[in-house]
């Protein structure tokens, strides 16, 4: 059985994000979808081990007591490092931030299947999570707008991807420091459509303001950045898709999930490939 460090905080708070998808309108997901609104927490951790069932998690025994986030953190990727340096080979290390998403899961799925990158799945509830392959994959609890332990995540990396919502700018801009500080430099940064009024026959929409104020931050940075802007998700299994840069009409309003996730893979494994470019991204 795997064990993963799942974070027990007595004092946590959750924000419920008030505002509601206008119109049914989320950008970067599916009409018939919405996903978990962000949750920002703040306090003091306790540490204790759960064990990873096929039927979910439970408590494990613990000697550690009472023990900080980062510390605990920084020990799985260590773990994470070391299981690499034993397969004695040059294997990408990429850190998923919202790693529940729906995206996000499935770019997990494609990563595995073809590529032979390690992954550190990093997401607010652990517990809602299975490991798809213990070998290669850590599971990390945490927030992104925690910079302590998101630094601790980031050591090691040589990728970053991010697949967010809510209170994006900030979130961004914790994503820059904690890459500065742990000396990573790619980024793939998941935006949507429209965040420049580029949507044919589409005016820009105040939803969309967190996704265009973050992508401006992250352009802003001096980091190798991709900042993707794919339309609507769909779930047709095919692969085929339209990048268009920005200052060019976005093209069509949908794009497959398979097609978004391929793309990511290619981002991720090829050195130089669309650095420092925000692409639309739209299935014919």
């Amino acid at each position: 059985m795997q064990r993963v460090w799942l974070i027990a905080r007595p004092d946590r708070c959750y924000l419920e994000r008030k505002e509601e998808a206008r119109e049914n309108f989320k950008p970067g997901g599916t009409r018939a979808s919405q996903e978990a609104p962000p949750e920002h927490v703040t306090g003091s951790v306790r540490i204790q081990p759960r064990i990873a069932t096929k039927q979910g998690f439970k408590d494990g025994d613990s000697k550690m007591g009472t023990d900080s986030r980062p510390e605990r953190v920084r020990a799985v990727v260590d773990q994470s490092l070391e299981r690499t340096r034993r397969r004695g080979a040059v294997v990408t290390k990429m850190l998923i931030l919202g790693a529940n998403g729906q995206l996000a899961r499935n770019t997990t799925r494609v990563m595995l299947r073809d590529t032979d990158a390690d992954l550190t799945l990093y997401l607010r509830r652990a517990s809602r999570l299975t490991n798809p392959d213990p070998k290669r994959v850590t599971v990390v609890e945490g927030d992104v707008l925690d910079a302590s332990t998101l630094k601790a995540a980031m050591k090691g990396q040589d990728v970053v991807y991010a697949n967010l919502a809510g209170d994006m700018k900030p979130a961004a801009e914790h994503i820059i420091e904690a890459m500065h500080a742990a000396g990573v430099r790619r980024l793939v940064f998941i935006s949507s459509m429209g965040i420049y009024g580029e949507v044919p026959g589409e005016r820009y929409r105040s939803v969309l303001d967190p996704y265009r104020d973050s992508a401006a931050a992250i352009e802003a940075s001096d980091l190798d950045y991709t900042v993707l802007r794919p339309g609507w998700f769909t779930n047709d299994p095919k692969v085929s898709y339209h990048l268009t840069q920005k200052g060019q009409p976005f093209k069509g309003h949908d794009v497959t999930l398979n097609s978004l996730s391929d793309l990511i893979a290619k981002l991720a494994t090829t050195p130089g490939l669309h650095v420092r470019q925000s692409l639309g991204v739209s299935s014919p």
